[in-house]
């Protein structure tokens, strides 16, 4: 359920600046037309905002959204959940898997 949630929201969040970039851009193609309308004269082109582009492990574009995300979900999980070395010492405190499990204490009231 958590991993869901995580998606849709990487989703809206990765669709909301997704349609920043389009505002931006018309926004931009708008003052631009307006300018030419007043001034009577060409506008110089301004550089257009570069969109992100999504690269799986062998470096290689990804187009479609629903790899783009599984993508995302691969990268978070990668760097949320690095991989642990396994410490003698600290995997000696925990009981063995055959080993009955003490109840604990009472609490007290």
């Amino acid at each position: 359920m958590i991993a869901l949630c995580e998606d849709k929201r990487l989703f809206c969040d990765q669709s909301y600046r997704h349609c920043q970039d389009i505002y931006k851009l018309l926004k931009r193609e708008v003052e631009r037309e307006i300018r030419k309308a007043q001034n009577g004269t060409r506008v110089k082109l301004e550089k257009e905002p570069q969109v992100p582009v999504i690269l799986d492990k062998q470096r290689n574009e990804i187009s479609n959204l629903k790899i783009e995300l599984e993508r995302w979900k691969e990268y978070f999980s990668d760097k949320l959940n690095p991989p642990v070395a396994a410490v003698p010492e600290i995997l000696s405190r925990f009981p063995k898997p055959d080993q009955e499990l003490r109840p604990p204490p009472p609490l007290k009231s």
